[in-house]
C-alpha cells in the first residue's frame, strides 16, 4: 500500500510540536515529510539574545527527531501549488503531498516605510539575527543603536543589548504612546520605568517615513544612529503570498475551526500564518499544533472531533537575564520572579525536546 504523504512546511514551534505529537500515535498508512530551510529546530523567542551576543547558536537550536516515518528535506520553498498538490523547492525536486501543513511562521512587515527592508537589521530569522549580532556586538563604545518597534521583540532586544553593552546609546522608537501597548498598563509603566533607569531612550508616538543606514526621517525631524534594527510588525511568510484565501488585517489566513483552508480540506495553516483572536506567539503556535494533531488523528480514523475554546495561560518577557514581566491569566507580575519562570519554561521546553 502506498503511504499517504503529510508534508509539513516549517520546523518552527508549530511544525516541531505537530511532528512530536503525531509520531507516537501515527498509523503505518502515513508518512511525514518536513521541509525547512535549516537542518535544525531553532528557538525563535531567543533570537533577541543571539542578536545581542548573550546566547550562542548552540543554545537556541535543537536537531529534528529521528524516525523512519519522518523524511527531512532542507531548502528554500519557492512555490506552493495547491492545484497540483506539490511544493517547489529551490535546487531540489518538487515534493508532492496528500495533505499539507503550512507552518512557515512570519517575516517582517515594513508597513510601507521607505528603505526599511534594505537598511534595517532584522531578528526574524536565525541568519538575520546572526547578521544583526555581527553588527551590534562590534559597535564602538558610545555608538548609537535605534530599535524600531516597542513590542515584545523590541523590548527584549533593547534590554538584552543594554545588559551586554552598557556603553552603547540605545533608543526605542515606537508609534504608540508606550512600549508594550497590548499589555496591561501596569506592565507598560513598569517596563518604561526600567528603561528610564537603565538609560534606554524611549521615543514614543513617532511614525518613520524613510530609513537609511545612518539616519531615519519622520514628519518633523530626523534621527541619527550607527545601527538600526526593525521589530515593528510581522506578516505571514512571503511564499504564501500567492495562495488564495481570505485574510485578516495582519495578513494572516482566515481558516476553518479545524485549521483547514476554506475550499481546500487537505491544506491546513497553523502558527503565525493563521488568523486568531490572540496575538502571534510560540505558545499559541504550539496550542494550534496540538489541536491540529487531534484533528488529523481523528480524520485518519474517520472520526469526528470537537475542539474546545483556546485558553492561553501566560505571556512572558525578559528585561535582561535578571528581571522580566509576565501576564498570567489576567494578572501582571514584574521583577525577578517572571524572569525565573520564563527560564524555567525554556528549560522544560528543551527537556521535552530531548
Amino acid at each position: 500500500m502506498t503511504k499517504k504523504k503529510l508534508v509539513i512546511l516549517g520546523g518552527g514551534y508549530a511544525g516541531m510540536r505537530l511532528i512530536q505529537g503525531l509520531l507516537p500515535k501515527m498509523d503505518d498508512n502515513h508518512e511525514i515529510i518536513l521541509i525547512d530551510r535549516l537542518p535544525y529546530h531553532s528557538f525563535k523567542v531567543e533570537f533577541y539574545a543571539l542578536a545581542a551576543g548573550t546566547e550562542p547558536l548552540t543554545e537556541i537550536t535543537h536537531p529534528f527527531p529521528e524516525d523512519p516515518r519522518l523524511t527531512k528535506l532542507y531548502g528554500e520553498i519557492t512555490n506552493i501549488d495547491t492545484t497540483k498538490k506539490r511544493v517547489e523547492i529551490r535546487d531540489n525536486d518538487p515534493q508532492e503531498y496528500d495533505e499539507l501543513i503550512i507552518a512557515l511562521g512570519c517575516t517582517d512587515a515594513y508597513q510601507g516605510v521607505i528603505g526599511a527592508e534594505e537598511n534595517a537589521f532584522s531578528i526574524q530569522t536565525l541568519k538575520k539575527s546572526q547578521i544583526a549580532s555581527q553588527r551590534l556586538t562590534t559597535l564602538d563604545p558610545y555608538e548609537k543603536v535605534t530599535i524600531i518597534g516597542g513590542g515584545l521583540s523590541g523590548v527584549e532586544l533593547a534590554a538584552e543589548l543594554r545588559q551586554s553593552r552598557e556603553d552603547l546609546n540605545i533608543s526605542i522608537v515606537n508609534r504608540g504612546k508606550s512600549v508594550l501597548s497590548p499589555f496591561p498598563q501596569k506592565t507598560q509603566d513598569y517596563v518604561s520605568q526600567w528603561f528610564i533607569e537603565h538609560d534606554v531612550h524611549l521615543i514614543n508616538e513617532i511614525s518613520l517615513k524613510e530609513i537609511y543606514s545612518d539616519h531615519a526621517v519622520y514628519e518633523n525631524g530626523m534621527l541619527e544612529y550607527d545601527a538600526v534594527v526593525w521589530t515593528a510588525g510581522i506578516r505571514p511568510a512571503s511564499v504564501t503570498d500567492s495562495l488564495g484565501g481570505e485574510r485578516d488585517q495582519q495578513g494572516r489566513f482566515i481558516v476553518n475551526e479545524d485549521y483547514s483552508l476554506p475550499g481546500d480540506p487537505n491544506v491546513y495553516i497553523i502558527g503565525d500564518c493563521a488568523s486568531a483572536f490572540f496575538s502571534p506567539s510560540a505558545y499559541l503556535a504550539e496550542v494550534m499544533a496540538d489541536r491540529l494533531r487531534d484533528v488529523l488523528l481523528a480524520k485518519w480514523k474517520d472520526q469526528s472531533i470537537q475542539l474546545p475554546p483556546i485558553k492561553l495561560k501566560a505571556v512572558f518577557g525578559s528585561l535582561g537575564k535578571k528581571e522580566g514581566f509576565a501576564v498570567i491569566g489576567d494578572t501582571p507580575i514584574h521583577g525577578r520572579v517572571p524572569r525565573v519562570l520564563k527560564s524555567g519554561v525554556l528549560w522544560l521546553y528543551k527537556k521535552h525536546l530531548g
